[in-house]
């Protein structure tokens, strides 16, 4: 299977009345500390190779070797992007919700079932990025 990945980064608007907070909030958020515990809780790939190093966890490997098997692609930095989540979320909770609906009400039974249910993703998708342009 092939996921969507992306990139977290932090910035400080130029225009900010809090400069000195901006920056304590960044530094506490890619401290050390914070990077564990986004790999743990999380399981986000630290972006450290300190955490890395300290760390139990084969995330970061996996996730690496995964990116080089091109079976990660990373998001594109697009506005349109952002209208692929909620047909995506649909489509996801009604697979998941699917075998606890009563058998005859159960949508997804074979591999043409799933191709519909994602063909009309792919069309509420397309639909919303024309309607925007």
């Amino acid at each position: 299977m092939k996921a969507m990945g992306g990139i977290n980064g932090y910035a400080i608007s130029s225009y900010t009345k809090y400069p000195v907070a901006c920056l304590a909030f960044i530094n506490f958020a890619t401290s050390f500390e914070m990077n564990q515990l986004r790999e743990t809780m999380l399981g986000v790939a630290p972006c450290r190779d300190d955490v890395v190093a300290a760390s139990d966890s084969a995330i970061s490997e996996n996730v690496y070797s995964r990116l080089e098997d091109g079976l990660i692609t990373l998001m594109p930095s697009l506005n349109e992007t952002s209208q692929i989540w909620t047909p995506g979320e649909t489509l996801n909770k009604d697979l998941a919700t699917d075998p606890n609906r009563p058998a005859s009400q159960q949508k997804y039974h074979d591999q043409e079932d799933y191709q519909t249910g994602l063909d009309e993703m792919v069309r509420q998708i397309h639909e919303a990025i024309t309607t925007l342009a």
